[in-house]
């Protein structure tokens, strides 16, 4: 079955907000996906609770996750969850020097209460992007 895909949502560490990273990323993500991005630094600037953020991602078609040296932290983490538990497909940024890629995350592993940066890690399966569509 192909998924089409109108709304996503790229979750991110607040660590990499207004970086060049953030936008390295936001202009991958646009390179294939043709519907909105919802960047929360840039489209929900109001939204400071997380409660409003996991209002949202319920409402998006897919959640694209950014890793920092393999781990998300405690947001991050909660984003994806609430988006599998509402069957909403989660996808990992995977980075490797300037390459990056998407990888379909199938478990979300917490390894730490107090550790904000380095909450958890997302288990991942390769996807070929043309398995993908996404739509306007």
């Amino acid at each position: 079955m192909t998924n089409t895909f109108k709304l996503g949502y790229h979750s991110h560490s607040t660590r990499i907000y207004n970086t060049e990273i953030e936008k390295k990323e936001q202009e991958f993500l646009e390179t294939f996906f043709f519907g909105q991005i919802i960047c929360p630094n840039k489209t929900l600037t109001n939204a400071k609770i997380t409660e409003h953020y996991l209002e949202i991602i319920k409402k998006v078609d897919c959640v694209f996750v950014s890793e920092i040296d393999g781990y998300v932290g405690k947001g991050s983490f909660g984003e994806c969850a609430m988006a599998l538990q509402e069957n909403i497909p989660v996808y990992v940024i995977k980075k490797n020097g300037a390459e990056m890629k998407i990888e379909q995350v199938t478990e979300l592993i917490q390894i730490s209460d107090d550790n904000l940066w380095e909450y958890g890690y997302l288990k991942s399966k390769k996807v070929s992007i043309k398995k993908l569509s996404f739509i306007n």
